[in-house]
């Protein structure tokens, strides 16, 4: 999907792909969503695990690296613990600047990403 939505939303479409995981008997598959601002996703506590999906929440950001830090640690405080925190690095670039953020720099991010996309 594209633009908004809420957490019971993407909490139903893991419930969608845990199903078909488990009546194929298939491996743990990951459900990414990419988060820009708090926006995109209302009432993000309604994720909730389903055995057999990961959900992974690469993080961006609109700005400077100040504004994409803050969006990062805003996100973060309110995704359930039960995510993958990630990072999307592939649109990190500044007004001022055209190279992505290197990966020293996003692995300094307060907490950590444990997961690193670049594109």
């Amino acid at each position: 999907m594209f633009g908004r939505t809420t957490g019971a939303r993407a909490r139903c479409d893991r419930g969608i792909r845990r199903g078909i995981v488990a009546a194929n008997r298939l491996p743990e598959k990951v459900m990414v969503y990419h988060q820009l601002s708090r926006s995109i996703v209302r009432g993000p506590s309604g994720l909730q695990p389903h055995p057999g999906v990961t959900l992974v929440v690469p993080v961006d950001g609109i700005g400077s690296r100040a504004q994409k830090a803050a969006t990062w640690r805003s996100i973060v405080a309110e995704t359930p613990i039960t995510s993958t925190r990630g990072s999307n690095s592939s649109t990190t670039k500044t007004p001022r600047s055209d190279r992505s953020w290197p990966p020293a720099e996003v692995l300094a991010l307060t907490p950590q990403p444990e997961y690193v996309l670049y594109e």
